[in-house]
């Protein structure tokens, strides 16, 4: 009886230490990699240690105990859900919580089980057979053996530090944006003047024949005409409307104004004059020998006027497409009946960084910050195009300004159909609204440029209308379902009368997040990191089909490709460039993935660490960019 009374007292730290335990073993299974599981034993052996000593000398130290366990069992929460430990993103993202409803019970049992068990408090276990000296000295050299020799982020302090690296160098990158935007302000306008480089292109300028100027917005390549900018010259104001909203004219309708805005096309011949080229030769750059170097792609023939329509799917990695089960066999199927890029990469993550960073083919250091520089919209406004974007979450008031401080001349919504968990519009329901809108602006004769995020693919979603097989998985629902709806819109589409003269775009805002949903669905299918991967570009324009390797070239190049066939210009605050030139002519920035202080490679058909020059040269640019915006 009383060896059970004294075991009964050690109950509540028994069970708390075995929670994290057996916590442990089920991640590093999930994970498939033991060194998860020895490298945290190790971590919680040390933690039993030193509380054991400090509990020894005082209860209150239970307090820290609980500090302590919290943090590990919180960070092992998180790689079980998120396949990562706590980043920088994850943080910053903390106002779009509400978006992973469809796992909100699983979550909140997961965090309850957490706190409940990790605040148990636990009494000192060594004494006068198990001494303490003997215990906390190898428990501390074998944690220090673990964060100095330990690979990546294996245990939740590792985790810590890697997050505490990613704060470190998003400060750095702050710093040297504030270094540059001070640079520029001691800038004399005869020293702008000069054709000082907006940034490091990384490409012979004198031999490709670039003309650039050092204004913000204002530029010109040998692709087009004169681009204008964002500031002076987009003359719209961008207003939320329904699907009766703004609208070209020749349509019938008007948008909230009464006024539609129309910029004539400055036609151009696509050359430059000798006095450009000579300001070309006199600031060249030579590329440096790190970056590949690639041959150009035969472009399809793209008729002037062309309308364009841009579809970003809500996180989709090509895996998905390309999977045997067939998920998403239109999109499978359009492969061979589009222009299909593979080896083609996101740039950065996650929605806000990536509908921006593609629209504006740049970076942002912030989700919800402004970018004052040239955007496709603005380019294509010089060429007598209207621009608009649907909005699939009418309600949420951060992303309804996010897409009303970009430059399209109308933001449109249809809150009738925002009938979602966080009143959003269903795949189904938007595509609908696409159409409708494209038909409408398709009636008017005037060019336009329409995109379009669809939402229903969002981590922890499932499908409200199809679903997959017996529907049992939501991550393959969720697909299927998008699939399904972009499959009829194309029916829609390639019978209509848009076909004729307007160029489809599908892609991805960024990857699928690699999280529990997406390693349990795709198991064989291996993940350098969980937010950079191959993402899909086809480009429908009737008649017309490729297969073209983009050769690690990333989401930076989707502006100036689309610019690119329609034979319009664009600036040189575009850090990326269109695909269908030469590696050897291209900005070299088109292969490096940046988001809140990673910087990750994708130039030789796949995801790295970039060498210590390359990350200089990269950063350098991101932060000069930064100061630009």
């Amino acid at each position: 009886m009383e060896r059970f009374k004294l075991v009964k007292g050690y109950i509540p730290t028994i069970v708390k230490y075995a929670f994290a335990t057996a916590f442990l073993i089920i991640v590093s299974v999930e994970m498939k990699d033991i060194r998860y599981l020895s490298c945290g034993l190790a971590e919680l052996f040390f933690i039993f240690s030193l509380s054991d000593v400090l509990v020894g000398k005082s209860p209150w130290f239970n307090v820290l105990n609980a500090v302590f366990v919290l943090i590990f069992n919180a960070q092992t929460l998180m790689l079980h859900f998120a396949n990562s430990y706590v980043t920088l993103v994850m943080i910053e993202n903390l106002s779009s919580l509400e978006d992973l409803h469809g796992k909100a019970f699983l979550y909140g049992l997961g965090i309850l089980a957490v706190l409940a068990f990790s605040f148990l408090p636990v009494k000192k276990v060594t004494g006068d057979k198990i001494k303490w000296f003997y215990i906390l000295p190898v428990a501390a050299a074998l944690e220090i053996l673990v964060l100095v020799f330990a690979n990546g982020t294996l245990t939740p302090a590792l985790g810590l530090m890697s997050l505490g690296n990613e704060w470190k160098v998003k400060q750095e990158m702050i710093a040297m944006k504030e270094q540059m935007l001070a640079e520029m302000a001691e800038m004399s306008e005869s020293d702008a003047a000069e054709g000082e480089r907006f940034y490091e292109t990384g490409k012979d300028q004198s031999s490709s024949g670039l003309s650039y100027s050092l204004d913000n917005n204002v530029g010109k390549n040998t692709y087009g005409g004169n681009v204008s900018g964002s500031e002076s010259e987009s003359g719209a104001e961008n207003v939320l409307a329904d699907v009766d909203g703004p609208v070209p004219d020749g349509t019938g309708l008007s948008d909230a104004s009464g006024e539609n805005a129309q910029v004539a096309a400055e036609p151009s011949d696509g050359k430059t004059s000798q006095a450009e080229s000579a300001a070309a030769s006199s600031s060249s750059y030579t590329q440096p020998q790190m970056f590949p170097v690639g041959t150009p792609m035969e472009k399809i023939a793209v008729a002037p006027g062309t309308n364009v329509i841009v579809i970003f799917v809500e996180g989709l990695s090509e895996n998905v497409v390309d999977d045997s089960r067939d998920i998403m066999p239109n999109l499978k199927a359009m492969q061979g009946e589009t222009v299909n890029f593979f080896n083609y990469y996101n740039h950065t993550f996650a929605t806000y960084r990536g509908l921006q960073g593609q629209l504006y083919s740049g970076y942002s250091l912030e989700d919800m910050e402004p970018n004052s520089l040239t955007s496709i919209m603005d380019c294509l406004k010089g060429a007598g195009y209207y621009s608009a974007f649907i909005n699939t979450e009418p309600y949420n008031s951060d992303f309804a300004s996010y897409l009303n401080a970009m430059s399209f001349d109308a933001v449109i919504t249809d809150t009738t159909v925002a009938t979602g968990v966080v009143q959003d519009i269903s795949d189904k329901d938007a595509f609908e609204l696409l159409y409708n809108t494209a038909e409408a602006y398709g009636a008017s004769g005037n060019p336009f440029f329409l995109g379009m995020y669809s939402f229903g693919t969002h981590a922890s979603f499932d499908s409200c209308d199809e679903v997959y097989g017996n529907g049992g998985n939501r991550m393959l629902n969720k697909f299927y379902n998008a699939d399904y709806q972009i499959g009829a819109f194309m029916e829609k589409f390639k019978n209509s009368p848009l076909a004729e003269n307007t160029m489809v775009v599908i892609t991805a805002d960024h990857a699928t997040y690699c999280d529990e949903d997406f390693r349990n669905t795709f198991p064989d299918y291996y993940r350098a990191d969980m937010s950079c991967d191959e993402i899909p570009l086809l480009i429908y324009y009737r008649g017309n089909s490729a297969s073209l390797n983009a050769e690690g070239r990333n989401s930076l190049d989707l502006a100036p490709t689309i610019l690119d066939l329609l034979n319009i210009g664009y600036p040189e605050t575009f850090m990326g460039d269109s695909l269908y030139r030469a590696k050897n002519e291209r900005t070299a920035m088109d292969s490096f993935f940046w988001c809140q202080g990673k910087i990750l490679y994708t130039g030789d058909d796949c995801v790295s660490v970039p060498e210590t020059d390359m990350k200089s040269f990269a950063s350098k640019n991101i932060a000069r960019y930064f100061a630009k915006k």
